[in-house]
C-alpha cells in the first residue's frame, strides 16, 4: 500500500505539477555581399561566417517574410528572388519586372512586399502578382533604405535628395521631409533605435547620424566607421553596420555608440543585413512549489498508513 501511494504521488508530480519555461534562442545574421554575389549566414553569437546561404547576382536588400522564407533584391537585373528560409534553395523569382535599380526591401503591415526602386524614384508595392508605385515625391530623389515605423508611417532615405522623407504608411501620400540639421553626404540606410530615435548611415561621411524621433531634428553623430552601409539593431540591442569598403560588419554599443568589435570580417562588399526571426524554444519542468506540496501529501499518507498498520 505504501509503495503504491509513493508511486502515484510521484506520477501526479510529473504530469500535473509542471510549468513551461521559454528560452530565448540566438538569431543568426544574414548579409548580402554585392560583389561576391552571395548571401552569407553568420553565427549570431560568435560572428563566425557559416558559409554561403544563397547565391544570386549583385544582391542588395534582404528580408524574411511571414512564411519564413528569405526575399533578396537583385540590383542589376531588377528582380526579387525568394529563397527557402531554412536551406537557402531558390524557390522563385517573386518580382520579375516593374523595378529600376533595386536597393532595399521590406514587408509592410498589409503583408505586401515593398521595394525601393532607386532609378524610378519610388517605393514599389507588390503582392507577387502585380507591381505598382506606392510612394514618390519631388522631395525624394534616389530612394534607398526604408522602413515602416510603429507609428504606421513609411520613412525613406533619399541618397540623392540627402534627406529622410516621411509618407503615410497606408496610402503612400507624402507627409513631408523628416530630417533636418545635419549635412548628409550619401545616406544609405535607416533604423529606429532602442531609445526611439532615428539613425541614418552615411556611406561618404563614414558616420551614423542620430535624429529626434518626434521632430526629425539632428541630435549627434552616434558612431563612425568607414563606408557605412546597411545596418540593424540586433536582438542584443547593439547596432550592427556593414562597412562596404572594408568588407566588415562592425558592432557598436546600442546605447552609447561606442565601438565594440569587428563582428564579421573577410567579406567583399557587404550591403545590407538582417537577423533571422527569433524562435524561442520551450522546456517543461516541474514546478518547485507543487513538488513540495505533493511530497508533503505523500509524507502525510505514509504516516497515516503506518499509524493504521500499527493499530
Amino acid at each position: 500500500m505504501l509503495k503504491r501511494l509513493i508511486f502515484f504521488s510521484l506520477l501526479t508530480c510529473v504530469f500535473i505539477s509542471s510549468v513551461t519555461v521559454v528560452h530565448a534562442a540566438t538569431a543568426d545574421l544574414f548579409v548580402t555581399d554585392y560583389t561576391n554575389h552571395a548571401v552569407y549566414r553568420i553565427d549570431g553569437d560568435t560572428g563566425e561566417n557559416l558559409g554561403v546561404f544563397a547565391t544570386l547576382d549583385y544582391p542588395t536588400g534582404l528580408t524574411f517574410g511571414a512564411d519564413g522564407d528569405l526575399y533578396v533584391s537583385k540590383r542589376n537585373s531588377d528582380q526579387v528572388v525568394r529563397f527557402d528560409g531554412d536551406t537557402g534553395s531558390a524557390i522563385e523569382t517573386f518580382i520579375s519586372s516593374g523595378l529600376s535599380i533595386t536597393c532595399d526591401l521590406a514587408f509592410g503591415p498589409d503583408g505586401n512586399l515593398y521595394v525601393s526602386s532607386n532609378g524610378a524614384e519610388t517605393i514599389v508595392q507588390s503582392d507577387g502578382t502585380s507591381t505598382q508605385p506606392f510612394a514618390q515625391s519631388a522631395l525624394l530623389a534616389g530612394p534607398h533604405g526604408f522602413l515602416f515605423h510603429s507609428d504606421g508611417d513609411l520613412y525613406v532615405v533619399g541618397n540623392r535628395s540627402l534627406n529622410v522623407v516621411r509618407f503615410d504608411g497606408d496610402t503612400g501620400a507624402i507627409i513631408g521631409e523628416f530630417t533636418s540639421g545635419a549635412t548628409l553626404v550619401h545616406p544609405i540606410d535607416l533604423e529606429f533605435g532602442p531609445d526611439g530615435n532615428l539613425y541614418v548611415s552615411d556611406y561618404s561621411a563614414d558616420k551614423i547620424f542620430r535624429f529626434d524621433a518626434t521632430t526629425g531634428a539632428y541630435i549627434d553623430v552616434f558612431a563612425s566607421l568607414n563606408s557605412a552601409h546597411g545596418m540593424e539593431f540586433g536582438p542584443d540591442g547593439n547596432l550592427y553596420v556593414c562597412s562596404w569598403d572594408d568588407g566588415q560588419i562592425v558592432r557598436f554599443d546600442g546605447t552609447t555608440g561606442e565601438f565594440i568589435d569587428v563582428f564579421v570580417s573577410g567579406l567583399s562588399s557587404p550591403a545590407y543585413l538582417t537577423f533571422a526571426p527569433v524562435v524561442a524554444d520551450a522546456e517543461t519542468i516541474p514546478e518547485p512549489m507543487s513538488i513540495i506540496l505533493v511530497l508533503l501529501g505523500t509524507s502525510f499518507c505514509c504516516v497515516k498508513a503506518k499509524t493504521k498498520s500499527n493499530s
